[in-house]
């Protein structure tokens, strides 16, 4: 199997889950999550931005992204055995490296068989650098990918300068709007309108694709209400959750059920 060899990944890295959802009858409802890495330290949890670039300089990147696989598979594999669960989705994010090494495949194909799970809950998240300079062997790796049930999300949308060449060519299930975009809605400052204006934008040519519209990294009400006027449905963000254990997600879908009050206060 193409498990990771290294015991440290095992044993000094944990995933986190943020919580993401969806209006539905003026309500929001829990629909997924997105996994997170993060590292085990003596002065607690280290976050991806330290760590992953030293991963990817090292070669270690891989051993690291097949351990966020199999450990993202495995929890919707247990989702999946539980009626308040199963239809939740699992975004995992796939570095650049990852995905353009020549195994991947292989190893996304061996991990998907050996957790039985609804294939269409997994979402893998590509980044916009990905597709910089968009290949046919990229797009026949991406649509290999969808053939497999599996979704695909285009994250930090609009960050990049390919931004609308993505649209158009790659097989691209979800986009996630970069939190950029969003912390300057209702920030006050001269780039407010614009950002307005980029995110409408966003927004509806993404749905002419027939792409879910995710704004990710909500963290007012202000934002929030500015984006639902804007017609965008699905948010994450710390305005609704953190990113939490898994036992935690569990406990609280047990408690509360999938639904959150559509005004969240903090």
């Amino acid at each position: 199997m193409c498990l990771p060899h290294l015991n440290i990944i095992n044993s000094s890295f944990i995933l986190h889950f943020q919580p993401q959802y969806e209006i539905v009858d003026d309500k929001l409802f829990m629909y997924g999550a997105e996994a997170l890495i993060r590292m085990h330290s003596v002065d607690g949890l280290i976050y991806p931005d330290a760590f992953i670039p030293i991963y990817e300089q090292n070669g270690n990147i891989q051993h690291l992204g097949k351990f966020v696989i199999h450990e993202g598979l495995s929890t919707l594999q247990k989702w999946g055995e539980n009626k308040h669960t199963e239809n939740l989705s699992l975004s995992i994010n796939i570095s650049p490296i990852q995905l353009l090494s020549s195994n991947f495949l292989y190893c996304l194909n061996e991990a998907l068989s050996t957790y039985k799970f609804n294939k269409s809950n997994l979402i893998l998240e590509i980044t916009e650098s990905i597709p910089m300079n968009i290949s046919k062997e990229c797009i026949k790796k991406l649509e290999t990918i969808k053939s497999y049930g599996v979704r695909l999300s285009l994250d930090d949308f609009g960050t990049e300068f390919s931004s609308l060449k993505s649209l158009l060519t790659l097989p691209i299930d979800e986009v996630k709007i970069d939190r950029f975009f969003i912390s300057k809605l209702a920030s006050c400052c001269s780039q407010t309108e614009t950002s307005i204006e980029i995110v409408n934008s966003i927004s509806k040519i993404s749905k002419t694709t027939n792409s879910i519209v995710l704004a990710e990294g909500v963290e007012t009400i202000e934002e929030f209400k500015i984006l639902k006027k804007m017609g965008i449905i699905n948010f994450q963000g710390y305005l609704f959750s953190k990113p939490i254990k898994i036992e935690d997600i569990n406990s609280n879908i047990k408690e509360n059920g999938l639904e959150l009050d559509v005004s969240p206060h903090r």
